[in-house]
């Protein structure tokens, strides 16, 4: 994408004031990461990583979406769980815990771009708080509804599976 929109700017949400860890702190170059269900190949044709087991998903064409309008292409991830520019997180329902955090930064939410183009903001009824290692449970039901509303906007074959 970084071909198309070079600014650095772009990536950076203006509401994000964190800094990179280490000796020389620095502003973030990134606060966006996308779904990692969208042609993210972690494993196929790498085979460089499991713990999640994402499946490739080839989803070229918005013809090819159920609804655009229903997934999100890019989200702000928390600034303590952004690692390789791909938010991913369980499709499965039953599995009650974040592997990747969203940000509570924008009044306890996060900004969201939909594949049909449009932006959205959600409020979330749980505080994101990372407790400093991937794959945390999430705290409480408020936490899990958050959970659910983000499974729900994954890629095509993934809405439906989720109540909203």
């Amino acid at each position: 994408m970084f071909g198309y929109v070079p600014g650095w700017a772009s990536y950076v949400c203006p509401g994000d004031k964190s800094r990179t860890k280490g000796n020389n702190p620095a502003p973030r170059v990134r606060s966006y990461s996308m779904s990692a269900y969208l042609n993210h190949d972690y494993q196929g044709k790498s085979g460089a990583w499991t713990p999640g087991v994402v499946p490739e998903v080839d989803l070229l064409k918005t013809s090819s979406l159920a609804s655009p309008a229903e997934m999100f292409v890019f989200m702000e991830e928390h600034s303590d769980s952004i690692d390789d520019g791909a938010f991913e997180t369980s499709d499965n329902k039953s599995d009650k815990s974040w592997w990747e955090l969203p940000t509570d930064r924008h009044n306890k939410g996060g900004n969201f771009s939909m594949a049909d183009g449009h932006a959205e903001h959600h409020r979330w009824k749980w505080q994101k708080k990372f407790a400093g290692s991937f794959y945390q449970p999430v705290a409480n039901n408020a936490d899990g509804d958050d959970l659910l509303w983000v499974q729900h906007h994954l890629p095509a074959n993934q809405v439906g599976k989720y109540p909203r």
